[in-house]
């Protein structure tokens, strides 16, 4: 693609980041799944909420069973206390199979910094873009059991499959089973 096309789509697609203005994070949410059912598929989901959307940068790094995944939202910014509040009380959760850190950056870039911790072979992540209802822009992160996917999947043939390891994106209606 040529390079003033990807400048043009930039600009449409993320007009905020582009031009150096900050993208206020209005709400963050922590829904945290049964900790002590082993049969439950979610296992949690952290959700921001935004007046634009933000670009999501991802990189990940496997260390033995340990999954570090690392996301960088430029330019957002802590619009609110109760965000702030909130984002304290996600960081001292406790009794998770998974770790959630949430930091503001100010150097070298400005933005929130996202790093979620995890075993490679319990926990799956899948991280999407939506509109609210108010038209809120927002960022939902996913963590689900690989284990009870995995029980699911290898059930006999009378189950009808309700998720794929490999495409964990499949709808689900969490915690309803």
């Amino acid at each position: 693609m040529e390079w003033y096309i990807r400048i043009i789509l930039s600009i449409a697609l993320f007009p905020g980041t582009l031009l150096g203005a900050s993208i206020p994070l209005n709400k963050v949410f922590h829904h945290q799944g049964a900790t002590n059912n082993h049969h439950a598929i979610e296992l949690g989901s952290l959700v921001f909420y935004f007046d634009d959307a933000p670009r999501v940068e991802s990189s990940m790094l496997t260390k033995g069973d340990e999954v570090r995944h690392h996301f960088f939202l430029p330019s957002v910014e802590i619009a609110k206390k109760e965000c702030e509040r909130a984002i304290d009380k996600i960081n001292n959760s406790k009794d998770l199979s998974y770790s959630i850190a949430i930091t503001s950056q100010q150097t070298p870039r400005k933005g929130i910094e996202v790093i979620l911790k995890y075993s490679k072979d319990a926990v799956g992540l899948k991280y999407s873009r939506f509109a609210s209802i108010k038209l809120q822009k927002g960022v939902i992160f996913r963590l689900f059991n690989k284990t009870v996917l995995r029980q699911m999947n290898n059930a006999s043939k009378g189950i009808i499959a309700t998720a794929n390891l490999a495409r964990p994106e499949t709808p689900i209606e969490c915690n309803r089973i």
